[in-house]
C-alpha cells in the first residue's frame, strides 16, 4: 500500500498562516483584557460566575478557602510535590488557561509578589475523561459540592465516580503552540476538596477548601500551647516525643476530629497559612520549561527527552533556607483572626478568597464529616503492626522498603526522592542509600539534602513530602492505581501506612513468585 507524504507548506501559505496566528492572538489579547467597569459587553460575555470576575484579597498572605477556582478534570490523579508538563488541545480548557494566564496581577500579588502573578488551577479526577464531563450533576461524573455528594447515597457507592478530593496546581511555565494549543508546566502544591460549585460549562468552577493533614493541624495547635505556657510562666510537662500532655493526646485522630468545626476551621487555617509559607522552600521556582520563549512554539521545538527532566518530582529551593521561611505557630490563636472576610470587586483576576470555614455553626469538623462520609478515608486495608509506630519510625520502615526495592529492581532512585532521606539517622551497616546521598551531595551542585537535622524544618512536612512520593516507584507495576487512594487519606501517618503494605506485599510477592506485581488490597 502506497503511503502518501503531506507536501511542505510553501513559504507564502507559511506567511499566510503567521497572519493568521497573528490576527488570532490579536482577538484573545482583546477578548481576555481587563475588562472596564462599565464594560457591558463583557459582563454579558463571561456571566456572573466568569473567573475573571476577581475578588480582592483582605487580610492574609495564604488561601484556606478558594473561590471560583476553574477545575481541569481528567482521568488521572496528582499528587502534592509532583510536576507534570500539561497538553492542553480541547477548546474549553484552552479558553480556561487562556483565562487565567492573561488576567492581571491583583492587588494581593503585587503587595505580596511584585508584579508576578501567581497563577492556580484545580486538578480533579474524573473517570473517562472528557467522554463523560458533561453529566449532569446528580450522575456518577457529575461534579457536586461534598455536602451534595455525601447526601447523594448511589453516587457515592459507585465503583466509578468523580473524584471530589483534588490537588491545586500552581503554573509555572507556559508556551502558546502556533495553533492555539497550550504546553503548562505544573507543580501540584495542596489537596482540596470541593465544597460549592459555581458552574459546569464549558469548564467547571467551584470553591475549594484546601485540607492540611491532620499533623499538620496538631503541629499548629501544639505550637499555640507551648507558646501560651511560655508566655503566661506556667510550666509544661513534657513527655519524651517532646510535647505537652495535652498536645500528646492530640496525637489520635479521634481526639481531632471530635472537635466541632468553629474549633478545627481557626487550626486549620493557620495550618494551610504556614503551609503555602513553606511552598518557597519546598518548591523551586526557578523550574521552567527547556523550550525556546521568543515566539510561538511548533511540534518541532518540544524535545521530549528535555522535557522528563523537569517530571515527575518538584526539587526543594537550591537559593532559599528553611529558616528564612516565616513561621506561623509562635503566635496565640487569640491573635488570630478566625474569619478573613474579602472585599468583592470589579477588577478582572482568577480569583482566591483568604478565609476560614464559618465558625458560627456549632457542627462537626469538616474532616469529621469527609471521614464519616467515606470522602477521607482512616486508612486502607489491614494496617496491622504499623498503625502503632510514630511517623519517625513509619519513616524510617519506608525507607527500608525503598532501600530494598531499588535493590531488587536495580533501578536508580530518584534525586528527588533520595533528597527526603533523613540525615543524622543510625541506619544499619548494611542500608547503602545513606552512602549514595553522601556521594550526591559532594558530587552535584544540583542536588539539595532537606534540612533534617535542625530545628528550621519541621520533620513533619518531610514525612508528609516522602508518604505522596515514596509510592511513585512502584506506578510503572501494572495494576497499581494509588494516587486517589493517597489523597483520600486523611493523615501522614496513613500515608507512611499504606506506603510500608503495599511495598512488602510486593516484595513478598517477588520472593515467591520472582516477579514484582502487588496483590489487592
Amino acid at each position: 500500500m502506497e503511503t502518501r507524504r503531506m507536501a511542505k507548506p510553501s513559504e507564502e501559505e507559511e506567511a499566510r498562516e503567521r497572519e493568521r496566528m497573528a490576527l488570532v492572538r490579536s482577538l484573545q489579547s482583546t477578548f481576555y483584557a481587563s475588562p472596564d467597569e462599565h464594560d457591558e459587553t463583557h459582563t454579558l460575555l463571561s456571566g456572573d460566575d466568569d473567573p475573571t470576575a476577581g475578588i480582592k484579597i483582605a487580610g492574609s498572605e495564604y488561601p484556606s478557602v478558594l473561590e471560583k477556582l476553574p477545575l481541569w478534570r481528567v482521568p488521572w490523579s496528582e499528587l502534592p510535590g509532583r510536576s507534570n508538563v500539561l497538553s492542553v488541545h480541547q477548546p474549553a480548557y484552552t479558553h480556561m488557561f487562556e483565562s487565567i494566564l492573561r488576567s492581571p496581577p491583583s492587588e494581593h500579588d503585587r503587595m505580596n509578589h511584585g508584579n508576578n502573578k501567581k497563577y492556580y488551577v484545580g486538578h480533579l479526577c474524573l473517570p473517562g475523561g472528557k467522554s463523560n464531563l458533561h453529566d449532569g450533576p446528580s450522575g456518577p461524573f457529575g461534579l457536586e459540592g461534598h455536602v451534595d455528594y455525601l447526601e447523594n447515597e448511589e453516587k457515592r457507592m459507585a465503583q466509578e465516580r468523580t473524584a471530589v478530593i483534588g490537588t491545586l496546581l500552581q503554573i509555572v511555565d507556559y508556551r502558546r503552540f502556533q495553533d492555539g494549543k497550550l504546553l503548562l508546566l505544573v507543580q501540584a502544591v495542596e489537596r482540596f476538596v470541593v465544597t460549592q460549585v459555581h458552574r459546569h460549562v464549558p469548564y467547571s468552577i467551584a470553591t475549594v477548601e484546601i485540607l492540611p493533614d491532620i499533623e499538620e493541624c496538631i503541629h499548629i495547635r501544639t505550637q499555640q500551647i507551648l507558646s501560651s505556657n511560655h508566655h503566661e510562666g506556667h510550666d509544661v510537662e513534657h513527655l519524651p516525643d517532646g510535647t505537652t500532655a495535652e498536645t500528646n493526646n492530640m496525637a489520635s485522630s479521634n481526639y481531632w476530629l471530635d472537635q466541632t468545626e468553629a474549633e478545627a476551621s481557626k487550626i486549620r487555617a493557620m495550618a494551610v497559612n504556614e503551609s503555602f509559607a513553606w511552598h518557597a522552600y519546598e518548591y523551586d521556582a526557578t523550574m521552567s520549561l527547556p523550550i525556546q520563549n521568543t515566539h510561538d512554539i511548533s511540534v518541532a521545538d518540544v524535545d521530549g527527552t528535555a522535557l522528563m527532566r523537569v517530571m515527575p518530582f518538584v526539587p526543594y529551593s537550591s537559593t532559599i533556607d528553611p529558616s528564612d521561611i516565616p513561621s506561623f505557630t509562635h503566635t496565640s490563636s487569640r491573635d488570630q483572626p478566625s474569619t478573613i472576610v474579602p472585599e468583592v470587586t470589579e477588577e478582572a483576576n482568577i480569583n482566591m478568597m483568604f478565609s476560614s470555614s464559618n465558625p458560627e455553626k456549632e457542627e462537626q469538623s469538616l474532616e469529621k464529616q469527609l471521614m464519616d462520609g467515606g470522602i477521607l478515608r482512616r486508612g486502607k486495608g489491614d494496617m496491622g503492626k504499623y498503625n502503632d509506630m510514630t511517623l519517625d519510625e513509619l519513616e524510617v520502615a519506608v525507607w527500608m522498603y525503598i532501600e530494598q526495592y531499588v535493590l531488587v529492581r536495580k533501578i536508580a532512585i530518584p534525586q528527588e526522592l533520595l533528597c527526603l532521606l533523613p540525615a543524622n539517622q543510625k541506619w544499619p551497616s548494611s542500608f547503602c542509600l545513606e552512602d549514595r546521598a553522601t556521594r550526591l551531595l559532594e558530587s552535584s551542585t544540583n542536588f539539595v539534602r532537606v534540612a533534617s537535622d535542625t530545628d528550621d524544618y519541621p520533620s513533619h512536612r518531610r514525612q508528609r513530602r516522602l508518604s505522596y512520593a515514596a509510592p511513585s516507584l512502584l506506578e510503572r507495576i501494572s495494576g497499581i492505581g494509588m494516587r486517589q487512594d493517597l489523597l483520600e487519606l486523611h493523615s501522614t501517618h496513613s500515608r507512611l501506612v499504606y506506603v510500608c503494605i503495599v511495598h512488602s506485599r510486593c516484595l513478598i510477592h517477588h520472593a515467591r513468585h520472582s516477579s514484582l506485581t502487588i496483590p489487592a488490597m
